[in-house]
């Protein structure tokens, strides 16, 4: 994760890549049956123009983990993702959170 006090163009890029890409996880958890694997969550956030690791994915995964947001279940070389209901109501807007973006207005 990057330092917060980073100003330089490339943290700062990093910083809202990664709010982003929270916040779409969230939303996919929530528009689904409210559980993915890493492997799907991975395309899902191609599709909408975040490329990121599979590494990098599982360390937003695990902050998202930890704020109570998701639970991960470790099956083999995936991880399968839950949403949990406090996740639920960051996707939706209902809750706000510095390091997920908010979704725009319905």
């Amino acid at each position: 994760m990057s330092n917060p006090n980073d100003r330089t163009l490339e943290a700062m890029l990093t910083r809202e890549v990664d709010r982003h890409a929270r916040l779409w996880t969230l939303r996919f958890l929530d528009r689904s049956t409210g559980a993915l694997n890493d492997r799907i969550l991975l395309d899902l956030l191609a599709s909408t123009g975040h490329q990121l690791t599979i590494g990098h994915l599982r360390e937003l995964l695990e902050g998202l983990s930890n704020g109570g947001f998701v639970t991960i279940e470790h099956l083999e070389d995936i991880r399968v993702v839950f949403l949990t209901q406090e996740g639920s109501e960051l996707a939706k807007g209902r809750r706000a959170r510095d390091d997920v973006a908010r979704p725009p207005p319905p």
